[in-house]
């Protein structure tokens, strides 16, 4: 039971890999430096070559994935660059749960403050500004990385 519990996190690291895989092929594809690269861009080789260097597999020498990259079929529905935002969403999600909520999760004055600050501006003010005065400082990945590493 105990390796169980110490293997919590894997799932989720991993997706995560695969999420920034993708993301990166989005941005690839959507955002090239310029024409000729989109028009010189091999699909399966970018594709593969990401989930190499996000989720950290390799794939044996002669061995084929097929066509990996039609999975994601967020490229056909206009995200167009986009997907990233979802990675975003975890990395605002866990700085602001470990920064503000961890300790206590049900301290009233920490979610009235989350309240006036976060959610009665709603998208008339930046929202990237209001998240930075939440916290104080600016946006930091490292509550997300160590989530995934599980530490404490």
């Amino acid at each position: 039971m105990g390796s169980l519990v110490a293997s919590r996190s894997l799932n989720q690291a991993e997706w995560t890999g695969d999420q920034l895989a993708v993301a990166s092929f989005d941005m690839k594809i959507h955002n090239p430096a310029s024409h000729e690269e989109l028009a010189n861009l091999a699909p399966v080789t970018a594709y593969t070559g990401l989930l190499k260097n996000s989720v950290y597999f390799d794939v044996p020498e002669g061995v084929s994935l097929g066509h990996p990259h039609v999975h994601f079929n967020h490229l056909l529905h206009g995200y167009d660059a986009g997907y990233y935002s979802y990675l975003w969403g975890f990395v605002f999600g866990a700085d602001i749960f470990e920064t503000a909520f961890a300790a206590d999760t049900a301290n009233r004055e920490t979610w009235e403050r989350y309240k006036r600050i976060i959610l009665e501006p709603g998208g008339s003010r930046d929202e990237l500004k209001s998240v930075e005065e939440f916290l104080g400082r600016p946006i930091s990945p490292e509550p997300l990385f160590r989530r995934l590493r599980e530490e404490p």
